[in-house]
This record gives C-alpha cells, structure tokens and sequence, in this order.
C-alpha cells in the first residue's frame, strides 16, 4: 500500500508538470516555436529601429466631459477660478458631437483638438461678448491597464498624453507573474485593433514612440510561466489532497504493523 501510495504522488507530479493551460488572454495560433522565432525577429528590429518622437493631440468624441471656462464670465463657465476646491462636472458631449452652452446654444466640438475647439468656442462667443478669452479642457481622458500588475483597472490622466511607465507605476506596478518583454498595447476599434507588443526589457524599445500611449488605449500585461504553473497546481492540488487523506490511514497502518 505504501508502495502504491508513493507511485502515485509520483504520477500526480508528473501529470502537473507535463499539464499546459490556456491561460494568457490573448490566444495565439502559432506554434511555440514559430512565436518564439517571431520574437528574435522583433527584438532585431527593435534594435534596429531609431528613436523617434510624436506628439499625439486627442480629440474630442462623443461620451467626453469637457471643461469650459471663459475668463471673467463665470457664468458662462463649467466652474468658477476664484472656487479652487470646486470640483468641475463638465459638459457631456452628446452622441452626436455637441455640447449646449449659454448664449451659443448647441455648438459641435467633436473631432476637434482642446485647442481648437477653444477657438471655435471664443469664434461663438465672440459675437455677443467683447473680447472672450475661452478655454476648454477635457476631464475624462484615460487608458485601461489589465493583466499581471497591482492595481488593475483605468488610469485617468490630465495631459495630452501618458507614458506606457507612467501608466503601469499608476496601476502599482508589476507583479512577481508579469512577463515584461511582451507588453501589449491595444488600440482602436476593438473589433479591428491594432496590437503593438513592447519589451521593456530592451533598451531601445523604451526609447520608441510605442511608449506614448493615446487615451481608450489597453495596456495588456500577460502572464510569465510561473503564473500557469500556479494555475495548474492550483486546479490539480484538491484531488491529490483529497486522494492524499483517503490513503493516509491506510500508509500509517501498514507502516504501524511492520
């Protein structure tokens, strides 16, 4: 009995090394070693690629909140200066672009810059107040970071734009299962998105533009082997302690009799 006992935590140790578990979010279809010949190919690339700046503006759509503030009118404003702590709602952007103010009315401002719908605004304003001074602000902008870090979730930002560092120290930061030469920034439509993998173990890779992230971008951090083997010990560790307890007695006579 205590022979069959043993061979079989053997065989149970075996299943759970040799098991594989589908648990990163994003499948591929590509075998091992073609993703991992994939990978060298990209890693040259990326070393090969120059460091390059771009500044990205983010327009206005549909769902945002923006700020509207026109100087000494506090009236015609989303909050008053002289009120610091006052917290500022904002204005809804309608599903069609527009947002309705004092005086103006309904004034579409989707597809448009801060700066420029700025200007249009004062444009608007311009016709019943004497010189406006007018700015617009948006309050909603925010990218999503998911995967194997601290805190999940959205990162809120006031700039016109965030650093992929930026946005993971937000989130806590890596955890001890991140695989952090493969971080997936997903953007755009998500049912056609463009997905652009990073190795912030490379050096050149944090020097690219990739790590300026646009707001209702996805920041995906997958998980390292250590994480699968978790999950599958994980999944495998009731029955063999089950099994375990139900063989237990049985070991403990058998050794007591000898």
């Amino acid at each position: 009995m205590r022979t069959l006992y043993v061979v079989f935590l053997f065989s149970m140790v075996f299943f759970v090394s040799s098991c594989s578990t589908k648990y990163e979010l994003f499948q591929q279809k590509e075998s091992v070693q073609t993703t991992q010949k994939q990978e060298k190919k990209e890693a040259v690339q990326e070393v090969q690629r120059k460091p390059i700046r771009v500044v990205v503006e983010y327009k206005i759509s549909p769902g945002d909140r923006v700020s509207v503030i026109v100087f000494r009118h506090p009236e015609l404003s989303t909050r008053r200066l002289d009120s610091y702590f006052q917290q500022d709602p904002g204005i809804l952007v309608s599903k069609k672009g527009y947002i309705v103010l004092p005086l103006i009315g309904e004034i579409k401002v989707s597809g448009l810059t801060e700066k420029e719908a700025s200007e249009v605004l004062r444009r608007a304003y311009a016709k019943y107040i004497r010189n406006p001074n007018v700015y617009v602000e948006i309050l909603n902008k925010r990218v999503y970071v998911i995967g194997e870090v601290n805190k999940p979730g959205p990162v809120q930002f006031f700039d016109d734009r965030i650093t992929l560092i930026e946005a993971i120290a937000r989130a806590g930061d890596f955890n001890v299962y991140a695989k952090r030469d493969r971080v997936l920034i997903i953007r755009g439509d998500l049912s056609n998105p463009s997905i652009i993998p990073v190795d912030l173990t490379n050096l050149n890779s944090i020097r690219t533009t990739d790590l300026f992230l646009q707001p209702d971008d996805i920041v995906y951090v997958p998980p390292n082997r250590m994480r699968k083997v978790n999950v599958v010990i994980n999944e495998v560790s009731p029955p063999i302690r089950f099994i375990s307890e139900i063989l237990q007695p049985f070991v403990q006579i058998k050794f007591l009799s000898q």
